[in-house]
């Protein structure tokens, strides 16, 4: 593939990428304004004109209901805020376990629809990169969602930020699900993503478990 034709194919796949995150949080902001409404319909049901007393009771489970989703959906929408300004600047520092919490938010609901959990876990002490924030976070996302792919239900994939040596992430699941082998076509893309990011992808299966490293540098 010429070069002109694999950044093309590359900025095609990072606006594939915002529209997956977009659509994905914005389903999540649809789902906490759905029980909100149905908690102020109930509410206003109940304190309507010839209606029982409304018990002070009930009126409080309800504000809690209200109150617990707007506090949720207030995390949305911070998550979306710093995601959508992950391409204000082509590089800057990035802490991997942040980095990795913040996939593990992001691909929250990917993964619970394949009814697997996902985990993060930081490094010891700050591993701390120069890179593009938006490829980063793609590079990392992509590689979760192979992890997924490849883990039975009820499974967990892991992100662990590693600091020894040459700056990593490590992307681990099983290898129980129908996902990508080393060497299946499935990888390239993230290949491409970690070449451009000064990088290199290594896929390994050990112990039934899928390993992904990618690996930044410093």
């Amino acid at each position: 593939m010429a070069n002109g034709e694999r950044e093309r194919s590359l900025q095609d796949a990072d606006l594939a990428f915002f529209g997956k995150v977009a659509a994905s949080i914005s389903h999540e902001l649809n789902n906490t304004a759905s029980i909100i409404e149905q908690a102020a319909g109930l509410l206003e049901d109940l304190s309507a004109d010839g209606g029982p007393p409304l018990e002070r009771s009930r009126a409080r489970e309800i504000a809690e209901r209200i109150g617990k989703q707007a506090r949720r959906e207030g995390g949305i929408i911070k998550r979306l805020n710093s995601f959508a300004h992950s391409v204000d600047e082509p590089e800057r520092e990035i802490e991997l376990g942040e980095a990795a919490q913040a996939v593990a938010a992001l691909a929250l609901r990917m993964a619970q629809g394949r009814k697997v959990a996902l985990e993060a876990r930081p490094g010891a002490g700050r591993i701390v990169i120069r890179r593009s924030p938006f490829g980063v976070l793609q590079a990392l996302y992509l590689s979760v969602e192979e992890a997924v792919a490849a883990s039975p239900q009820g499974s967990t994939v892991t992100l662990s930020a590693e600091g020894a040596g040459a700056a990593a992430v490590v992307v681990e699941g099983g290898c129980g699900g129908q996902g990508p082998a080393p060497g299946d076509a499935s990888f390239p893309s993230i290949e491409a993503l970690m070449g451009r990011l000064g990088g290199r992808l290594s896929v390994s299966t050990r112990d039934g478990r899928l390993s992904m490293r990618l690996t930044f540098g410093s």
